[in-house]
């Protein structure tokens, strides 16, 4: 994997497209950049997309993870380092809590901005999913804390099953995966001020989220900003990327045109 230095972390990520455009995506807690795997080469048809490793996931090592002001800094930088130009940021869960500083502390870096199931926007919470991925520790553990993410389960596939376990068994990712849990606490605690980031924003925002989501459930969701666009995706719980990803991917190209 192709890598670059930001704010004193090494950040791998995955490339495909080379369109003038230039999308960004953001994986959310316990997951890395292969999670955007049903979308890149969609959207890669009239861009060129870029899907991050957060630090001490995937392919990063990780220094200092810091809270929720030093990964926006991170994934700020970390767009600078890729292009000059302003990008469509997308950002799910945890990594669209991250986007959405990323678009309040640094604007004039976005072009657009999509956020799937993110966290700290809703009112809804399962506050037995970190704990459980965290628990993790073999097969049924992992298939437990994992269907949590979707409404089907033949969603989950063995293969997927022990991949997530495997990555959470190696020591720098399940530390990593300790610090992200600090700083979900972070965006859970400013649902006001994501609010106020959401209208003060001046670049096109879309929301995407599973009907059927069983970690983030899409509650509170009446009074967002005028400005937001909210697409409810029936029959996919919190990774309505992959369960509906033809649907998202062509939200996502719509909102892009």
């Amino acid at each position: 994997m192709p890598q670059l230095e930001a704010a004193g972390e090494t950040i791998h990520y995955l490339r495909a497209g080379s369109g003038a455009k230039v999308i960004v995506l953001v994986h959310g807690f316990g997951s890395d950049a292969r999670s955007w795997t049903m979308n890149q080469p969609a959207l890669a048809a009239s861009a060129t997309v870029y899907a991050l490793d957060l630090p001490g996931h995937g392919a990063s090592p990780a220094h200092d993870i810091g809270g929720l002001d030093r990964l926006a800094g991170i994934v700020g930088e970390a767009i600078a380092a890729l292009t000059p130009e302003p990008v469509h940021l997308i950002g799910h869960s945890m990594g669209g809590g991250i986007a959405l500083r990323v678009a309040e502390l640094t604007p004039a870096r976005l072009r657009a901005l999509t956020l799937i199931a993110p966290a700290g926007v809703g009112t809804g919470r399962n506050a037995a999913f970190i704990p459980a991925l965290l628990a993790m520790d073999d097969l049924a553990s992992a298939e437990h804390a994992l269907r949590m993410l979707v409404a089907d389960p033949v969603m989950l596939n063995r293969q997927i099953i022990e991949g997530v376990l495997a990555a959470r068994n190696q020591a720098h990712i399940y530390e990593a995966w300790q610090a992200m849990r600090a700083v979900g606490g972070e965006v859970w605690a400013r649902p006001a001020a994501a609010r106020a980031a959401l209208a003060g924003l001046a670049v096109p925002v879309q929301i995407i989220w599973g009907e059927q989501d069983a970690v983030l459930p899409p509650e509170g969701l009446d009074d967002l900003p005028p400005n937001v666009r909210l697409h409810r995706i029936v029959g996919a719980g919190h990774v309505p990327h992959m369960e509906a990803m033809k649907v998202v991917n062509q939200l996502i190209l719509d909102f892009d045109a």
